[in-house]
């Protein structure tokens, strides 16, 4: 990210191209091995940066020993060993999915919204969740 733009590096060189290069934007930059800017064609973007805000999330322990992830109350499992997570509630046409980068970050996968409320939990006062029958 650079003066709020976010930017994808090619694989075949190492150029980055603006995140909205599919869109028509032709900002791009090359960074050396220390990740300093050694050129770019003036940054000059045809739209506003992208709006990005904090989400936190948890891991919740299931019952068998698995993993849930918790996001704004919704849970995810996990797809395989993948950073990939679909909602708890895709067997019932949910699409939601999440994914997680190697430093931890959240992002959403599609644009799609969840088909039905969150599940409600009881917190212990161990700090564990109870799911509620809904």
């Amino acid at each position: 990210m650079l003066m709020g733009y976010t930017y994808s590096k090619s694989s075949k060189t190492s150029n980055y191209y603006c995140s909205k290069k599919d869109q028509g934007c032709k900002a791009r930059l090359k960074l050396d091995q220390d990740g300093k800017i050694v050129r770019h064609n003036n940054l000059v973007h045809g739209h506003p940066p992208p709006q990005y805000r904090e989400i936190t999330y948890q891991f919740l322990k299931t019952r068998q020993g698995g993993n849930l992830l918790m996001v704004n109350g919704y849970t995810y499992s996990q797809r395989s060993c993948t950073m990939n997570y679909y909602c708890s509630k895709k067997d019932k046409g949910c699409k939601v999915g999440v994914k997680l980068d190697i430093n931890g970050r959240l992002t959403f996968k599609n644009l799609y919204v969840h088909n039905h409320p969150p599940p409600k939990y009881h917190i212990t006062e161990t700090g564990s969740y109870v799911k509620l029958s809904s």
